[in-house]
């Protein structure tokens, strides 16, 4: 039987290279992203800042292994925005995501 489930979501790490002096800085983290159907998927363009702000803040639905200052937070929605506002971390949500769907499909 196949059980259909409407809103799947899936978890992945999220590898972060955040630019620092001369060099970059790599920070991991756990997102949990909802899978779209290819049609809503095709609707965001990645390659602009906006397409692919509109898709994270649209796919990025938690996230585990956060701190500030040290100390350990909670996923929210500020705290979804503040990590999506940062193109960094934005570049590596969306490959974290596709690599995510490509890595469930291989497995199909």
């Amino acid at each position: 039987m196949f059980d259909i489930d409407f809103k799947p979501t899936f978890m992945a790490e999220v590898a972060v290279r955040i630019p620092s002096g001369a060099s970059h800085l790599e920070q991991i983290f756990m997102a949990t992203f909802e899978a779209l159907d290819i049609p809503e998927l095709e609707a965001f363009d990645l390659a602009t800042p906006a397409g692919a702000q509109a898709f994270c803040e649209r796919v990025f639905v938690g996230a585990s292994d956060l701190v500030s200052g040290g100390k350990p937070i909670g996923f929210s929605a500020e705290v979804r925005d503040t990590i999506i506002g940062k193109s960094w971390a934005r570049s590596a949500l969306v490959d974290a995501y596709l690599a995510g769907l490509r890595k469930a499909a291989a497995g199909n």
